[in-house]
């Protein structure tokens, strides 16, 4: 709670101290400006004064002024106050740009950090699973994979994190659970147990139409993907938030159904779950002829074939 009883999130709070008071310079030039300012405005008006009520020729007459110089006296107090305030501007921009560059190191600090698309978090994940020394823990599980997963540069992407999770596999503790409401996840999992990775376990849930957060502990870190075309792409840097969502992971993979834990394969189950699956989604899938081969309506191919 805040000092006036208002929520704080600890994860991502700035706490920093900015200089309240302006510089010396700003200072200095603000109050040069004014006085440029205020003594062009009083002569002008008092020159414009005398002319009109026709003390100016009389003046003329009387004292040595000569009033080109005093114009030109005049632009020229303007035109120094345009510096200064221009100067004084610059100033304050660059006090800007030092305050803003505060904020962000005090974001990255506390350990925040966003991505513009799912290619560049699949980068940044396939980066911190090659540097892992404890485990991974992985949810495999979100409703609707991305679109972009088809584009070039999320399979390159992928391809990196895939090559990246297979070779700490046998070096450390890796767990991923499943559901297998894609047949892109199947077959990831297929080539996980081909791989014969000891380090590697993963479990499964049946599909369930209840929103599912997917995200990644990798050693300290959290890595989240998104559950929606609304939802930020971002991994933290928090240890409160790791050890909760670590529990809850633990939590969750007591509770799946086992598929491989180490080195120990449940063969049978994968076959008996292979059959449930084909039966599931050759059942749900509306299917015509092409060509002799079976596409599922709408144009995608049929998770027979994926299972062929």
């Amino acid at each position: 709670m805040g000092k006036n009883g208002e929520h704080v999130c600890p994860m991502v709070s700035v706490n920093f101290k900015l200089k309240q008071e302006t510089p010396m310079l700003i200072k200095i030039l603000k109050r040069t400006e004014m006085v440029l300012l205020f003594a062009v405005c009083i002569i002008s008006i008092a020159v414009t004064a005398a002319d009109t009520f026709g003390v100016l020729d009389v003046l003329k007459t009387t004292w040595i002024v000569d009033f080109n110089k005093l114009i030109l006296l005049l632009l020229a107090c303007i035109g120094l106050a345009i510096i200064a305030n221009s100067f004084r501007l610059r100033s304050r921009f660059e006090t800007l740009d030092e305050k803003a560059g505060l904020i962000l190191s005090e974001i990255k600090h506390q350990g925040v950090r966003c991505f513009a698309n799912s290619a560049e978090l699949e980068n940044y994940i396939a980066a911190k699973i090659r540097l892992a020394k404890k485990q991974i823990c992985d949810l495999s599980w979100k409703v609707n994979i991305s679109n972009e997963f088809a584009l070039s540069r999320r399979v390159k992407s992928h391809k990196e994190y895939e090559e990246a999770l297979s070779r700490v596999s046998g070096d450390i503790v890796v767990k991923e659970i499943f559901i297998f409401n894609d047949r892109r996840r199947w077959d990831k999992m297929k080539r996980r147990i081909e791989e014969k990775k000891s380090g590697y376990s993963c479990r499964y849930y049946d599909d369930c139409a209840m929103p599912r957060i997917q995200f990644i502990i990798i050693d300290d870190e959290v890595i989240f993907f998104a559950i929606s075309k609304e939802s930020p792409l971002c991994a933290v840097e928090n240890p409160q938030l790791v050890k909760m969502l670590q529990a809850y992971f633990d939590e969750t993979w007591e509770r799946a159904v086992r598929l491989k834990d180490g080195p120990d394969v449940d063969s049978e189950r994968i076959a008996t779950l292979e059959t449930e699956l084909k039966n599931r989604w050759s059942a749900s899938s509306m299917t015509v002829r092409n060509g002799g081969g079976t596409k599922r309506e709408g144009g995608s191919t049929s998770w027979w074939r994926w299972f062929g």
